[in-house]
């Protein structure tokens, strides 16, 4: 078994809004109480499920972590000396080499995601499609094998 790192540009906060605004719940959650905070957090939600949806084309992800904001130089997604925003998370999958296509080990899975649609314009600040991007020149999602994570 093996895991699976991915970062993007596009939020994928997991928020748990999983419909779309009604008042009466907006009423009752502690978070999100106007449709327009409701409608960004459902947004969120949808970017990363869109993500663990194409994942699970190929394979069954468990182990699957909460994405994180983090800041990092972007100079793996083609933005030399850029720093901002991006989301990471992991996921394991249960056969080794899953998604490797020749010498990659991550290639079906960068093939699956390219062109993907995504919703831009939460808490991302750079932006260069409204799709992934997964080719090296101006990726908008970088994915690789978590070195000494094996799952057991």
């Amino acid at each position: 078994m093996e895991k699976i790192g991915i970062a993007t540009l596009f939020d994928i906060t997991k928020t748990n809004i999983s419909r779309g605004y009604r008042p009466v719940l907006a009423q009752s959650h502690s978070t999100y109480h106007t449709e327009k905070d409701w409608t960004k957090a459902r947004n969120q939600q949808t970017n990363f499920e869109t993500l663990v949806q194409v994942i699970s084309l190929r394979a069954n992800p468990f182990d699957i972590s909460t994405p994180q904001e983090c800041n990092v130089q972007l100079d793996e997604f083609g933005y030399h000396m850029f720093k901002g925003k991006c989301w990471f998370f992991s996921f394991a999958v249960e056969s080794d080499a899953l998604f490797r296509k020749g010498d990659n080990p991550v290639g079906l899975l960068l093939e699956d995601l390219n062109n993907v649609p995504m919703i831009a314009g939460l808490n991302d600040e750079v932006i260069n499609s409204p799709h992934l991007v997964t080719d090296q020149e101006q990726n908008n999602i970088y994915i690789q094998m978590v070195k000494n994570e094996r799952v057991q």
